[in-house]
């Protein structure tokens, strides 16, 4: 699973690194990524005067055109209509190419560049929800979606901006010199205002987004394995596993990930849907076994 770090810069400069933040390239790249710090939010700021300015400059010259057209209105008033050459019709649409999920949540910007390593980025939502169960004991919870934790993975935050209330260990397997690949179990919610409506719906959701957005370096396909509904704890639930496939550059050996996806209807009384996420690597034997162990612990405590 790929994580915020430099990589070598997708415009296709030799020799460059660009920063990737987890949602989006750095404006600025580097030669040596050992030593550049991740850009600060400065430089954005930076880039976001010089885009004023731009747009400055675009509307004066936009004012000037509507300026030129009704000084040359007036003048054929006045002299008659000058001598015109036929046109074909412009019979191009102005209708968007991109379609939300839920056209009543939060609209987020389609994504300008491909993934690390190549693949489509997928639009996912960007939660506002900042909640935070306290967790204790053996278990991970996110509300009252609890797994029980596995021995010896550590806790750590996967950042899915589609979710929040997050809570997870990992299992790192590989080391690069810029990157980890790491296998992960842990759980979360999904709000309702962000278009996760309904459990099979949004489990194909929050597969989309992590199998091709920035979880993935040089994602290459997906084989579905399961979907099916389940219950959990009496609750109706979704489950979808799937091969997620990639050619990464840094883990040549790595064929890709075995992740379950499993989303929770908590009833009409709430306003977020649960959710429970593992990947093992694929043929890893013990990662593997551990996330088919997590999943039969995965309950609601009402």
């Amino acid at each position: 699973m790929a994580l915020k770090g430099w990589y070598p810069d997708p415009g296709g400069q030799p020799g460059r690194f660009r920063y990737w933040d987890g949602s989006g390239w750095s404006a600025t790249t580097t030669t040596n990524p050992h030593s550049a710090p991740p850009p600060t939010p400065a430089t954005n700021q930076g880039n976001e005067r010089q885009r004023s300015r731009d747009r400055g400059w675009l509307y004066a010259l936009i004012v000037l055109a509507l300026a030129t057209v009704v000084t040359m209105v007036f003048v054929i008033t006045r002299s008659g209509t000058p001598n015109r050459t036929s046109a074909t019709e412009d019979t191009n649409s102005a209708k968007p190419t991109v379609s939300g999920w839920d056209e009543t949540s939060t609209p987020t910007p389609p994504p300008t560049l491909t993934a690390p390593g190549g693949g489509d980025l997928v639009s996912c939502p960007f939660t506002r929800n900042t909640s935070n169960t306290t967790q204790r004991g053996n278990t991970l919870r996110s509300g009252n979606v609890v797994v029980d934790r596995t021995p010896d993975w550590i806790m750590r935050d996967m950042y899915l901006e589609f979710s929040y209330d997050r809570h997870f260990q990992t299992y790192i397997l590989y080391e690069s010199q810029f990157r980890q690949w790491m296998a992960d179990i842990g759980v979360a919610s999904l709000a309702i205002e962000d278009g996760f409506v309904d459990i099979r719906t949004s489990a194909e959701q929050a597969m989309q987004c992590l199998a091709s957005s920035e979880y993935y370096e040089g994602f290459t396909g997906r084989v579905d394995l399961k979907s099916e509904q389940i219950e959990i704890s009496g609750h109706p639930a979704w489950h979808l596993r799937a091969e997620i496939l990639v050619d990464d550059v840094y883990f040549p050996n790595v064929e890709g990930d075995v992740t379950d996806i499993v989303v929770i209807d908590l009833g009409p009384s709430s306003d977020h849907l649960g959710l429970y996420t593992a990947s093992c690597t694929i043929g890893d034997a013990y990662t593997c076994d551990a996330i088919d162990k997590a999943i039969t612990t995965l309950r609601v405590e009402d």
